[in-house]
Parts: C-alpha cells; sequence; structure tokens
C-alpha cells in the first residue's frame, strides 16, 4: 500500500490525459483472483 501511495504522491502535480487506479491484490497465487477482478471492475485500457 504504501508503493501506491507514493506512487501517487509523485503523480499528483504530473499532467497526464488518462485516470490513473491503484489496486492492491491477494490470492494471486491461487489463480489470479485478485488481479481478474480488479480488472473486471476498473476495466482498463492499459494494465501492468
Amino acid at each position: 500500500m504504501c508503493l501506491v501511495v507514493e506512487l501517487f504522491q509523485e503523480l499528483q502535480d504530473v499532467h497526464h490525459q488518462g485516470t490513473i487506479y491503484g489496486v492492491m491484490t491477494v490470492q494471486e497465487e491461487v489463480g489470479l483472483r485478485g488481479a481478474t477482478t480488479s480488472v473486471d471492475v476498473v476495466r482498463p485500457d492499459l494494465a501492468w
């Protein structure tokens, strides 16, 4: 969570056209369940 907070603090003064979402997930070791749910909710154009 600290990394997401730091990233948003760094990006707050950077102009960009998109919307940035910070997502933290669990249960990745049993089938990427958390990441799949996040992508289904946010519906991003780009994710990594």
